[in-house]
């Protein structure tokens, strides 16, 4: 399968977390780089429900591309 990682950076990541199990986006792999800095897996056909559930409020950014795609 093609994935993505996406950093995001913010607070109340417990709450990002809760807002994308709600739309059944499933995470592969978080690794936390700092306190408020996590880098997040998620599968390529749900990369634009993050980016728009991400939106403002947390500071995002696409790492790279992976699997078939990459």
């Amino acid at each position: 399968m093609s994935y993505c990682e996406i950093l995001v950076r913010g607070k109340n990541q417990a709450f990002l977390f809760e807002r994308l199990k709600k739309h059944n986006i499933d995470i592969i792999k978080v690794k936390t780089v700092d306190e408020n800095t996590i880098i997040i897996r998620v599968y390529k056909k749900d990369s634009e429900k993050v980016f728009a559930i991400l939106g403002k409020t947390w500071y995002n950014k696409l790492i790279r591309l992976g699997g078939f795609y990459g």
